[in-house]
C-alpha cells in the first residue's frame, strides 16, 4: 500500500470539487494560454472560459492566474 502525504490527499480532496471542464482550463491556464486561446482549444466561447476560471479561483480563494500557478505547482498537479 503506497503512502500518501497528507497534503495530497488534501489536494486530491480538493481537486474533486473542480469539474472536468474547470480542471481542463486549469492546466491550460498554467500552460500560459490566454482565455482566447483556450477557447479555441475546447471549441468554447471566451467567456465560458472566463466563467470556468472564476469558478476556479472562488474556489481556491485566489484571484490571479499567477496565483492560480503557484497553487497548482505547490500542490503538485502541474510541475514545471
Amino acid at each position: 500500500v503506497a503512502k500518501i502525504k497528507m497534503s495530497e490527499l488534501a489536494t486530491a480532496s480538493l481537486m474533486s470539487e473542480f469539474t472536468d471542464r474547470e480542471k481542463e482550463v486549469m492546466h491550460l491556464c498554467c500552460d500560459g494560454l490566454l482565455s482566447k486561446e483556450i477557447a479555441s482549444q475546447l471549441n468554447i466561447s471566451s467567456r465560458t472560459v472566463e466563467m470556468h476560471k472564476s469558478n476556479i479561483f472562488k474556489k481556491l480563494g485566489i484571484n490571479s492566474t499567477i496565483e492560480l500557478l503557484k497553487w497548482a505547482i505547490g500542490h503538485g498537479v502541474v510541475k514545471i
